[in-house]
């Protein structure tokens, strides 16, 4: 019995970073590839994850974790489930606000887009039913919109202050139309420009 509580090869244990909340999926990949050459057992993975845990993982386990008798799988499950929830909701947040309308992306088209975003990011199911109002949601949305959109049509948008994602949708794909119907179709100038002087030169 006092044997199994010796780790084997502790030279390996270098192999093994420390955890701070960051890519736990590549964290547990790294330590199970590596269990079988130091013949480490689930009790051992167990004590080894706990010791080489730092920073937002370490203070999770002690808030939340710490004295429950966990097995080396459930505290693998709650620390995968704890921070790839954290991971998914930062890079999708960041996509969120970094969102901004491409310059052949009608302003419906974009819209849909923000909507999407908006829902991996803080949908019921990315911060849970209860984590943030319906009003505050749309008011993020109405702001990343508006925020986005190509200046052109973005400072006719400000004049206006519409109040909601959906007034402000409408608002945006009536200016655009008015816009397209204001520019000249510079393709066919082109072409009318090139025949006049195709002419002359006759």
């Amino acid at each position: 019995m006092a044997d199994e509580k010796i780790l084997k090869n502790p030279s390996l244990l270098a192999s093994i970073r420390q955890f701070k909340g960051e890519d736990p999926e590549d964290f547990f990949k790294t330590l199970e590839a590596t269990a079988p050459l130091g013949q480490w057992s689930p009790e051992q993975l167990k004590t080894i994850v706990v010791l080489r845990l730092e920073g937002r993982a370490r203070r999770f386990y002690e808030a939340s974790l710490i004295g429950q008798d966990l097995t080396y799988e459930q505290l693998k499950s709650k620390l995968l489930s704890q921070f790839k929830t954290e991971e998914n909701f930062a890079s999708n947040f960041s996509q969120f606000s970094m969102a901004v309308q491409l310059p052949s992306e009608k302003v419906r088209d974009f819209a849909t887009r923000i909507e999407g975003l908006a829902l991996n990011s803080f949908g019921e199911k990315a911060v849970g039913k209860d984590e943030m109002s319906t009003k505050l949601r749309e008011k993020m949305v109405l702001s990343q919109f508006m925020a986005g959109l190509q200046p052109r049509i973005r400072a006719q948008m400000i004049v206006e202050n519409p109040e909601s994602f959906s007034a402000a949708m409408e608002l945006g794909e009536r200016i655009e139309t008015a816009q397209s119907m204001l520019t000249p179709n510079v393709n066919v100038n082109v072409k009318e420009s090139h025949s006049e002087k195709v002419l002359e030169a006759v």
